[in-house]
């Protein structure tokens, strides 16, 4: 198998996937931070427990070890008001959607269209890659690979990187 070059693999779409994936990242991590900063602050006010443990629970992705439905659903409610009262949750999202989740999964599908298009020359699909880590370790290799070019340019500082 021939090894391709870095024009073959780093192609203009390539450039354009990894920008759209570093500030989709960003956008779910900063999303995911807001988020569990307005939830902490909901919990620890009017704490909702662990069925099993009787535990607090502090963060909103533990809030599935709560039976008391009608607590989860004040928490989530008082959660998403407030989340909208400081423009992380868009009005026009529904309120049983998380903005950092929506982010997330936004984030996954550009990963998918990158391993995608980046792994045409080694004959790699996202749909044949199924472990994590492999997944990881390549998107980490094309980001790196497109951010050492000396046209690269951050799409969220508009710096050059060289």
């Amino acid at each position: 198998m021939n090894i391709p070059d870095v024009n073959t693999v780093a192609t203009p779409t390539v450039k354009s996937l990894v920008n759209s994936y570093l500030m989709l990242r960003v956008l779910a991590e900063t999303l995911r931070g807001q988020v569990d900063e307005v939830y902490l602050a909901v919990l620890t006010e009017t704490p909702v427990y662990e069925d099993r443990t009787g535990d607090p629970i502090l963060n909103s992705e533990h809030l599935y070890l709560c039976t008391d439905d009608a607590a989860v659903k004040r928490t989530c409610a008082e959660a998403t008001k407030r989340l909208r009262a400081a423009g992380i949750h868009p009005v026009d999202m529904d309120d049983e959607k998380c903005p950092a989740l929506v982010a997330k999964h936004d984030q996954i599908k550009i990963e998918w269209l990158l391993i995608d298009e980046a792994g045409k020359p080694f004959g790699i699909s996202c749909d044949k890659m199924y472990n994590i880590e492999q997944r990881a370790e390549f998107l980490r290799l094309i980001t790196g690979l497109v951010m050492g070019l000396p046209d690269f340019v951050n799409p969220i500082t508009k710096a050059k990187m060289t």
